[in-house]
């Protein structure tokens, strides 16, 4: 079974920290880049949403239950959106410390191995949870992380073995960059970094 889908079974189932103290508005830093608490709150809040709705979940799914899978869908949305948008050699027009996932929701970027709107809806449709795509914020992240997964996948691009430099706030763990997950529940008087 494709990472993605056991990701996306897992979740249907179920600063820039200033200095060196955590903001507890931004969630996790990839590549000198915030990933904003309101982007992981909004994808943890609208796939609740979304799986309730779809009336697939035994029991009601709460936006705490996907806490851990929702930083994971934000810091990898966030990062296979900077390498779709450098592999589409539209890198330069990023502006400095502007999130990649906010360049492409409005811009369209083609590029060797750059999965396609297409492409990613198709991989949504054959791990048959097309109810995720129901609520736009759980969309816009399922499709990040189907990116991330797309592009880790295919041999063609260097996406598997690009170093990363990933920061969680603190709240969330530390960064597992084997595992590419949050790893613990995080301690506020720790900063962590971990290469992935």
């Amino acid at each position: 079974m494709p990472k993605f889908v056991k990701g996306l079974t897992l979740m249907g189932a179920a600063a820039l920290l200033a200095g060196c103290a955590p903001t507890g508005a931004t969630a996790a830093v990839v590549n000198g880049v915030k990933v904003p608490q309101s982007r992981v709150s909004a994808i943890a809040e609208g796939c609740s949403a979304a799986i309730n709705d779809s009336g697939m979940a035994q029991q009601q799914v709460t936006p705490r239950m996907l806490r851990a899978d929702s930083i994971q869908i934000a810091v990898l949305s966030e990062r296979s959106a900077q390498y779709s948008v450098e592999a589409a050699g539209m890198g330069d027009q990023l502006a400095d410390g502007e999130s990649a996932v906010d360049f492409l929701a409005s811009h369209e970027v083609s590029g060797p191995g750059v999965p396609t709107q297409e492409e990613l809806l198709a991989a949504v449709s054959a791990s048959h949870q097309e109810h995720l795509l129901d609520n736009e914020d759980c969309a816009a992240g399922l499709l990040g992380l189907v990116r991330h997964s797309l592009l880790a996948q295919d041999g063609r691009t260097s996406y598997h073995g690009a170093s990363a430099e990933i920061t969680l706030n603190p709240s969330y763990g530390t960064w597992d960059a084997k595992e590419m997950k949050a790893d613990g529940s995080g301690s506020l008087s720790e900063l962590v970094k971990a290469k992935g």
